[in-house]
């Protein structure tokens, strides 16, 4: 995919909350059109490259702009955390912290509590984890004294500053799984297609399909016809590399050469 695709698949990405009852942070919603071509990236690590995005969408914007940028806030000459944007709304005439996070999540319904339910591909972390992390380390961020004395360099008071939270994500439900009996916490605008393992395959549907393994970046794109598709016995080698690093991967899967699919296939 190109960095325009990556792009515009960022931008079309829902936010994973409509409010903030959950969070405890007003969401921030980027439209979802690309108008400019952005530049290209040398970042490959998947959570930079959607802060470049971000920081893009805010320099072709004539409603915000940029103070400060993955700023970082040292104690003692260590580093104890890092703004991700602070940001001038002109229209509104105010000064907004926002915080992104890149994220996809797997509903497993074998656990107990619905917010939990929400986990990483490789079970290395979870929703309630990262909302944890958010609402007790990184947004309080902001009023920390060694945050201020950042800050004053702005000229920017703390108690002056809104905090939202751009959280987009895309989330995957067990395969044929019915998204009636997934309560409405989340939004489930964000579902964008279902997890299976390995030998689910061997399910019917799957014997004629053919299939890709994007890279990271293109996780938020939708699949085309211009990729490289392979037949089931290619990727099931590559899959089985994977599974035995533990790792999950994301597959789009092209079903009659006409519709397309995003799963992960989870190695537990």
């Amino acid at each position: 995919m190109t960095v325009r695709n990556q792009l515009s698949a960022f931008l079309n990405t829902p936010s994973l909350f409509l409010d903030d009852k959950i969070s405890a942070y007003k969401p921030f919603h980027t439209s979802k059109k690309a108008t400019a071509q952005p530049p290209d990236s040398e970042n490959y690590v998947f959570g930079k490259r959607m802060e470049e995005f971000l920081e893009f969408y805010f320099e072709q914007s004539n409603q915000y702009r940029v103070l400060a940028k993955s700023l970082q806030i040292n104690k003692e000459k260590i580093t104890i955390g890092e703004l991700d944007f602070i940001i001038e709304d002109n229209t509104q005439q105010k000064l907004i912290h926002i915080e992104l996070v890149s994220k996809f999540y797997l509903y497993d319904p074998a656990i107990h509590e619905e917010l939990n339910r929400w986990i990483g591909p490789n079970k290395k972390d979870s929703l309630i984890q990262k909302l944890d992390k958010l609402q007790k380390k990184q947004l309080p961020l902001l009023f920390n004294p060694c945050t201020k004395v950042e800050l004053q360099k702005f000229e920017i008071e703390p108690k002056t500053v809104e905090q939202q939270l751009c959280f987009k994500a895309q989330l995957y439900i067990p395969y044929q799984f019915e998204t009636k009996l997934i309560k409405p916490i989340v939004n489930i605008d964000c579902i964008a297609g279902f997890w299976i393992r390995p030998e689910q395959l061997h399910r019917s549907e799957f014997q004629d399909a053919k299939f890709n393994i994007p890279i990271k970046n293109d996780w938020y794109c939708r699949p085309n016809k211009e990729a490289e598709w392979e037949e089931l016995s290619s990727i099931s080698t590559k899959l089985d590399k994977l599974h035995k690093m533990k790792k999950s991967p994301l597959v789009w899967v092209n079903k009659s050469g006409s519709i397309f699919e995003k799963c992960f296939i989870v190695w537990w």
